[in-house]
């Protein structure tokens, strides 16, 4: 070995010696080469932030290769959100993980850079991920493998990520304009009671509308759809804007209008909102008044007496901001999203906002029907069929009874699921004979059926008789 060692040096000094510099370099050159054409050469860098901004292809490629380096990095940070369902894996800084596709091989690595001084004369640091791959692949990198991954990431954060329910605000510390919580509402479309025929269209209408993106792009339209829920209280509008959320796998933007002070900030607040969406406005004709185009709305706060001063909001959110929310120019920021806007009052809004476009699909939920009666059966009394399921048939469509009283019922009879049968075609029977008592009670009142005497008899019975009939309605109201 020692023998060895010295021929090498007497060898390399000799070479120093006599052999000429350009050839020394030429010889130097070609071995590098030679060794280099071993190795990928070329190099792709995806920085965590640009110029301040999130880089979505640097949290695509982090999402993708948390689903390979199981096997190959030596250190990997691990960790799960609330409600999330799965564990997710990140690859740790100064290490490196090796991938193929299509049978040529990549190598990521993640390094931790110094990106300079910021405002305050802090270094500030950053993530980086280096892609490294053979010169003769560079084509199939830029065309097949990028887009490869951002498909995949996507699929991954589907399958991953926790779906949120938001509430506009003024920003807060981080400059939000919506604040997010998990979303765990249990409602679908199974257990949903309305109309089953209606049930079967909406889910047809929000299938076809999922699978038509090629359509939008194709006819010019942004890909979004609108809904109006309209109907009399406890209908189940709040519970279908939830059973459609799950259907779908969508986060949902509960939109309170009267936080809003501008049409810029709605504006601003719909910018902010994401695809894969559902965006509400609940009680539209309760939030704005939105009857007319020029109408504004002022809220101004109750001040008891003795209590300071307080300052007073104009809102100058106009029919117009509301209309360009919803089909203006912005309203396309992000395809594959859902508006819908709840009334008890349809007659009340501008016909502006009903037009197709805007609200594309008006749903009528109404006073419960014998279908959605029974779903309430089946779900709060696992009965689904019984005497008194008949009888309510019978009742059903001759008393108004929503949904929401029929539930309540069979809430307080949980431990005997008979009695809440019962109670409930009770109820609607003591509903329908106030009803009947109510028609009845102006034709008894009226001048035609008083006995013809002196003026003064006749105009106290009369009197007696509407004070009689005004305590009736009352009591019946």
């Amino acid at each position: 070995m020692g023998s060895m060692i010295a021929t090498i040096m007497v060898i390399q000094t000799a070479v120093r010696n006599f052999l000429p510099p350009w050839l020394e370099r030429l010889i130097n050159d070609f071995f590098a080469k030679f060794l280099t054409s071993l190795k990928p050469q070329h190099a792709i860098i995806i920085e965590e932030f640009d110029n301040g901004n999130c880089n979505d292809l640097y949290d695509a490629i982090h999402l993708y290769l948390s689903s390979k380096c199981i096997s190959s990095p030596k250190v990997l940070k691990f960790f799960k959100h609330k409600n999330a369902p799965n564990v997710t894996k990140k690859m740790n800084s100064d290490q490196s993980f090796e991938d193929t596709f299509k049978g040529a091989k990549v190598e990521w690595s993640l390094k931790q850079v110094t990106s300079g001084k910021g405002s305050r004369g802090q270094e500030s640091t950053q993530h980086c991920f280096k892609l490294s791959f053979h010169p003769s692949n560079k084509n199939m990198i830029h065309d097949e493998y990028i887009p490869h991954i951002m498909e995949a990431s996507e699929e991954i954060l589907c399958k991953n990520r926790q779906r949120k329910l938001y509430t506009n605000s003024l920003s807060d510390h981080l400059g939000r304009s919506w604040l997010p919580i998990p979303f765990s509402h249990p409602s679908t479309f199974e257990t949903l009671a309305i109309n089953p025929v209606l049930k079967s269209e909406i889910q047809e209408d929000l299938k076809r509308f999922m699978d038509r993106k090629e359509f939008y792009n194709r006819v010019g339209r942004s890909w979004k759809r609108g809904y109006l829920l309209y109907g009399p209280p406890g209908t189940g509008k709040t519970s279908l804007i939830a059973a459609i959320a799950n259907f779908l796998e969508f986060d949902i933007y509960d939109l309170e209008l009267t936080a809003v002070h501008s049409n810029s900030q709605l504006k601003n607040l719909l910018i902010n909102t994401s695809s894969k969406s559902v965006i509400v406005v609940e009680d539209i004709d309760c939030s704005l008044d939105l009857s007319g185009r020029t109408k504004q709305v002022v809220n101004r706060e109750v001040r008891r007496e003795g209590d300071p001063p307080k300052k007073i909001s104009l809102s100058t959110v106009s029919l117009s901001g509301v209309l360009n929310f919803v089909d203006g120019l912005w309203s396309c920021c992000a395809g594959e999203r859902l508006m819908i806007f709840t009334t008890n009052h349809k007659e009340k809004l501008d016909p502006a906002l009903l037009r197709a476009g805007r609200m594309d699909k008006h749903i009528n939920l109404s006073y419960c029907e014998i279908g959605a009666f029974k779903i309430l059966a089946k779900n709060y009394l696992d009965i689904e069929e019984h005497q008194m399921i008949k009888e309510a048939e019978e009742v059903l469509p001759l008393v108004k009874i929503t949904p929401a009283d029929i539930a309540e019922i069979f809430l307080s009879c949980e431990d005997n699921e008979e009695m809440g049968l019962v109670n409930v075609v009770e109820e609607m029977k003591s509903r329908l004979s106030k009803m009947e008592e109510k028609e009845i009670v102006p034709e008894l009142g009226s001048p035609q059926s008083l006995p013809v005497g002196d003026d003064e008899e006749t105009l106290d019975s009369d009197e007696t008789l509407q004070e009689s009939s005004s305590c009736e309605q009352e009591e019946w109201a």
